[in-house]
């Protein structure tokens, strides 16, 4: 049986394998380029599922942030800077008197019940020094 004829058989078999090369050389590089072609759909597949999945999760970051601040937005009535400055305090104390959010009273920008040391509607009011006792 000739190389023609196997390739042939093996066209027919599985759709068109080569253009009835004549040496083993030509159809390695056929089949090379096969792979190649296959390779570069699974990859050009997996990137773009990867890039819908990341478009899904940025949407559903933004979502997850932006609701909160348009509740707080809405409910107290506080411009869009003063509303992610009240957001920015909700860390620690240091982060509310770095945005200039502090000392904060209860229902003012800035104040987090987390934040009120004493739960005497004053968060992250500053430490009072005591007198030296003689």
């Amino acid at each position: 049986m000739t190389f023609r004829t196997r390739a042939f058989m093996l066209e027919s078999a599985s759709g068109p394998l080569s253009t009835h090369y004549s040496d083993s050389d030509a159809t390695g590089r056929c089949l090379r380029n096969r792979f190649a072609r296959v390779t570069r759909n699974a990859w050009r597949r997996d990137r773009l599922r990867r890039e819908a999945v990341t478009a899904v999760r940025v949407t559903a970051l933004l979502a997850f942030v932006t609701l909160p601040v348009s509740l707080v937005m809405t409910a107290n009535g506080w411009p869009v800077g003063l509303a992610l400055r009240h957001f920015a305090a909700a860390f620690n104390c240091d982060a509310a008197r770095s945005v200039g959010l502090a000392p904060a009273r209860r229902g003012e920008p800035g104040y987090w019940p987390w934040l009120d040391r004493h739960q005497d509607g004053i968060a992250c009011e500053p430490r009072r020094l005591t007198a030296a006792r003689n």
